[in-house]
């Protein structure tokens, strides 16, 4: 069965990391193949490869069949639909999960999913209802950056076909409850419960995402902790969370029957078992039978099944089989991280267990798995999530235990008894939270040990993969001269070094953070940012979602300088993500007191007008000088120049008024090889006095898809034309990295070519 799992997983894999799906019409040769894989064993594994690999791609057509169509993006449109999870509540704006969607005169096949957000609405739908909706929908896009989260991906693996927005109308009701045997309105009637009864809980957030498989309202500090602890995967509802319940509900069944059922000559193991699976299956259904659940209740059900008829079936042939029933129902699925984790700590648990002497006592047996887990599963997190949790191993020997065998329980029970004995609901609630609270103070101290994660991300994955195939084979079995070869692989690894520019290059990474900026310029030895794109606090930061990722990727710990170009919301909402780790001297900004004002700053922010030139690894960096007392926040914008093989300027958000004090200032000094667009594009910039005196080669806008203001305008655009520079816009091309070299100006974007079939758009 291994090599078939593995016929059937490649298959997947090329399916959908290729770069264009194949003709529709070779799915044609699906049974061919299947018969050839029947009979003709020598040839098997390329058989099912094949199989695997024609059936994967038509559940990819069919799925991308469902898109938006571009003729049917920003267009007013009405539709109706069914609240498909709970709604996700915020300051300003609730979002909303629809499924069975109608939507009026639609040339295409319905999209499955729906993500919308509805701004300052009046009412907020609940779970499981069905509303009809005016709204104004596009395809599933996102920005698009080398590190960071990939918003597209997420949105084509959890099946999401559009997204978009309510638009104000009379026209948006609710049409019908959620009905009484609707599982979402029964989720939706759990989670208030959980409001109501644990109203005075200082971590409801976790209690609703332990229950419900709801993480939306988890607050960012404990997201932060548990995820730089290694122990996020506890908090949502998993496998280990469903195997828990199944084994308490297998217990309670063999009670049963000791009790009650024996009289009647049922057979014990089936009442135990049939009891485990339809805990199990509630559990899951409670999450709304994500990914994860599903894969567990798979296996699950293998097993109890193998017991019944009396097969030996151990638990990686289970597993195994499992992995085959997931990607025969969804095989994108191969491209989600829970897919790699969940399957990759079965299969650490299973050699555990192959490895693992008899007669050992209990604990024993939990530390040496949880050792192992713990080395094995390192590799393959640095590689979905580019970080070391150096925590791991003494925060998981007492999370899970704690978790499964106490908080989980409490939990469940007290759910269950919200809804007749809110009160003692109310009780469980609070001793569940005490608990979750001494966990997460636990969790805390190990931190403040030094214990933190350590980013990896600047590795490249060849490197990796081989740091796994190393500790693999120092915990094989008896295999001679292993040692000698996994130690010198990791001696191998503990020389590399990242590739440096030369003396005189430098790097621009523009990012990708929609209607905003921010920008990272590297040289030899040192790195600035300049704007950090738009954020709020302890919500989204475009720095979290970009930039930090970038700089982990690059093995960037801390910046050497930090500009915010001024106070706007767009370039400098990102600073929330920096506040708590970063040094005063080197935060410079065109609005030093506005800056300080907003976020609350304790010590006093540099201006960058009048700021001393420098030099960093042969390339000159300078602040040109502008009018510093303009009323404009704008027009007060940190302009810096970089001079090095190229020349290269960034304006900020200077406008015409300033940009002739530029040319009247610098005259042919002012001259760059690439320019960032002043202002995103505005016709308030970018005037064409400006742009003769600069001379760009290209030229640079950052902004959104699609922005209400329109940027960069027709007239814009017609002046850098009628001068043939080349233009990149971070809405179509992503992020654009440039490459400033000797004898080369080199330019990349992330969305050319394409790379992945859900950005074909």
């Amino acid at each position: 069965m291994p090599q078939y799992a593995l016929a059937i997983l490649i298959g997947a894999l090329l399916a959908l990391y290729g770069n264009q799906p194949t003709d529709i019409f070779w799915a044609a040769y699906l049974p061919l193949f299947l018969l050839f894989a029947r009979y003709c064993p020598r040839y098997r594994f390329l058989c099912l490869l094949a199989a695997s690999l024609l059936w994967s791609n038509a559940v990819i057509h069919r799925q991308l069949s469902h898109r938006l169509p571009a003729s049917f993006e920003d267009r007013g449109v009405r539709l109706s639909a069914r609240i498909a999870d709970l709604p996700r509540i915020e300051v300003d704006r609730v979002s909303l999960l629809l499924e069975d969607i109608h939507i009026d005169a639609y040339p295409a096949p319905l999209p499955r999913r729906l993500r919308l957000n509805w701004y300052q609405g009046e009412q907020i739908p609940r779970s499981g209802e069905r509303w009809q909706f005016m709204v104004r929908l596009r395809q599933p896009r996102g920005r698009l950056n080398s590190a960071g989260f990939d918003y597209e991906a997420r949105q084509f693996l959890q099946g999401i076909d559009s997204s978009g927005y309510v638009v104000s109308s009379a026209y948006n009701r609710r049409l019908a409850a959620a009905s009484l045997l609707d599982l979402q309105g029964l989720r939706a009637r759990l989670a208030s419960n959980i409001e109501r009864d644990c109203a005075t809980c200082r971590h409801a957030g976790l209690i609703k995402a332990l229950a419900l498989g709801y993480r939306g309202d988890i607050d960012s500090r404990a997201r932060d902790l548990l995820q730089a602890s290694g122990t996020a995967h506890l908090l949502a509802i998993s496998g280990l969370h469903v195997g828990m319940v199944a084994m308490l509900f297998y217990a309670l069944g063999y009670w049963l029957w000791r009790a009650f059922a024996y009289r009647f000559a049922i057979n014990r193991n089936e009442l135990a078992a049939l009891s485990a699976f339809l805990a199990a299956f509630a559990y899951s259904a409670l999450a709304g039978f994500s990914l994860p659940t599903l894969r567990a209740l798979i296996m699950l059900g293998v097993v109890l099944l193998a017991r019944q008829f009396n097969h030996q079936i151990n638990l990686l042939q289970s597993t195994l089989l499992a992995l085959i029933l997931i990607l025969l129902i969804d095989p994108p699925s191969v491209g989600s991280a829970s897919f790699w984790l969940s399957f990759g700590a079965l299969l650490i648990i299973a050699f555990t267990q192959f490895r693992m002497p008899r007669g050992m006592s209990g604990w024993r047996q939990l530390l040496i798995l949880q050792c192992f887990f713990t080395v094995l599963l390192a590799p393959l997190g640095v590689l979905i999530f580019g970080q070391l949790n150096v925590a791991g191993l003494p925060a998981n020997l007492l999370a899970i235990p704690a978790l499964s065998l106490a908080i989980l329980p409490l939990v469940l029970g007290a759910c269950l008894l919200s809804v007749f004995a809110p009160g003692l609901a109310g009780l469980l609630f609070g001793l569940a939270d005490r608990l979750l609270g001494y966990l997460i103070d636990y969790l805390d101290f190990l931190l403040s040990l030094g214990l933190h994660a350590r980013s990896v991300a600047a590795y490249p994955a060849a490197l990796v993969i081989l740091a796994l195939v190393a500790v693999v084979l120092l915990l094989l079995p008896a295999l001679p001269g292993r040692h000698r070869v996994a130690l010198a692989i990791l001696a191998s690894l503990l020389c590399w070094q990242p590739p440096l520019l030369a003396p005189g290059e430098f790097e621009l990474r523009i990012l990708d953070v929609g209607m905003g900026s921010s920008m990272l310029l590297r040289t030899r030895h040192h790195s600035l940012v300049y704007d950090f794109g738009p954020g709020r606090k302890a919500r989204y930061s475009a720095a979290d979602m970009a930039l930090l990722p970038v700089m982990r990727q690059l093995g960037i710990e801390r910046a050497d300088l930090l500009i915010a170009s001024h106070v706007d919301q767009d370039h400098s909402g990102g600073l929330y993500s920096f506040i708590d780790d970063y040094q005063p001297a080197r935060l410079l900004s065109g609005t030093p007191a506005e800056l300080r004002s907003r976020y609350a700053l304790s010590h006093r922010v540099r201006s960058c007008h009048g700021f001393p030139d420098w030099r960093w690894d042969g390339v000159l960096l300078r602040f040109l000088d502008i009018d510093e007392l303009a009323r404009s926040t704008n027009n007060r914008s940190c302009v810096l120049q970089v001079i090095g093989h190229h020349r290269l300027l960034i304006p900020g958000d200077i406008e015409t008024m300033q940009e002739h004090r530029l040319i009247e200032t610098y005259g042919a000094a002012l001259a760059a090889d690439i320019l960032l667009a002043p202002h995103h594009g505005s016709d308030s910039s970018s005037s064409q006095a400006f742009i003769d005196s600069v001379q760009p080669a290209l030229a640079v806008f950052t902004l959104a898809r699609n922005n209400r203001w329109g940027f960069p305008t027709a007239a814009v655009q017609a002046r850098y034309r009628a001068r043939n520079v080349a233009l990149y816009r971070s809405d179509l091309d992503g992020a654009v990295h440039i490459y400033s070299q000797a004898q080369t100006l080199q330019v990349t974007t992330m969305r050319e070519p394409p790379r992945r079939l859900w950005r074909r758009w």
